[in-house]
């Protein structure tokens, strides 16, 4: 039929044939009209999706603190530089009764919005529960919990946190699989190790112990995630904890340590290849 009419025993050459070029060319003209209709669809459907991707960065950048403490006890800095919209890294400093301070950095498993939405609600769990518990063990054990509660053992959540007590000069804190941070003292720098797993990975947590610590003028805590130990070195290999002991050491202020990290951070054209979430919170005991 597309090649041949049949009038009696008359053969002729077929219209489809004589018309076969203007034919193709409007089917073209329609696929492409359609193709622009699906990817105009797409585009459309694309930025609602930026639209809401905003709204969440916008909320998740009301969950952090609004003003850090800048007196003459402890002065606070911090830095959060997420991979997408919104990332799973969270800091956080608490005021406490009696003038004592609450200090904590944490990061989730995964990145995106269920990692944000995850640590959104750790972070409101957390802010209730360390003024209610009896000490950082009951607070961890609490927290734990709530992870399980949230997450059904899919997610799990590193953390850090301390509390400093400036009438006793004493910085209390539990590590709970966290990248261990930076204790810049006098005498020497050291890692926070002391504490337990991750939450979230058991009902209860194996080892869970804290650690006290004597505090002197001008020593300072670093807590970082694992986003800026995944940073490349001079020599292309990862910065690792290590690196980041030998690159603050001999760092006498905040501000030198801040500066140190974020030049670091900036100048390295390869820190946007990371695949994670680049979080710092710093501070120094006055």
């Amino acid at each position: 039929m597309l090649l041949a009419d049949m009038d009696g025993e008359k053969l002729e050459i077929s219209p489809i044939i004589k018309h076969l070029r203007f034919i193709q060319t409007l089917i073209n003209i329609i696929v492409v009209a359609l193709e622009n209709k699906r990817l105009n669809e797409q585009e459309i459907k694309q930025a609602a999706t930026n639209k809401e991707l905003e709204l969440a960065r916008n909320m998740q950048t009301l969950l952090f603190p609004k003003s850090l403490p800048n007196t003459n006890l402890l002065k606070v800095s911090a830095v959060y530089l997420p991979h997408s919209e919104v990332g799973g890294d969270y800091y956080d400093v608490i005021s406490l009764s009696n003038n004592r301070t609450a200090l904590c950095i944490a990061d989730v498993s995964g990145k995106g919005i269920s990692a944000a939405l995850l640590m959104a609600n750790f972070q409101a769990n957390l802010r209730a529960l360390v003024r209610i518990a009896a000490n950082l063990n009951e607070l961890i054990e609490f927290c734990n919990q709530k992870v399980i509660e949230s997450a059904n053992f899919q997610k799990f959540i590193t953390l850090f946190i301390a509390i400093y007590d400036p009438n006793k000069r004493e910085l209390s804190y539990v590590n709970c699989g966290h990248q261990p941070p930076l204790l810049i003292q006098e005498d020497g720098n050291s890692f926070l190790r002391t504490g337990s797993t991750v939450l979230g990975m058991f009902d209860q947590l194996p080892s869970l112990k804290t650690e006290s610590l004597t505090i002197k003028k001008g020593d300072k805590l670093v807590c970082y995630t694992d986003g800026l130990t995944e940073m490349p070195d001079a020599n292309g290999d990862q910065l690792e904890i290590e690196g980041i002991k030998t690159m603050l050491k001999n760092k006498k202020s905040i501000e030198e340590v801040v500066n140190t990290l974020e030049n670091c951070i900036h100048k390295n054209d390869k820190y946007r290849e990371i695949d994670d979430d680049i979080t710092f919170l710093t501070a120094q005991f006055l």
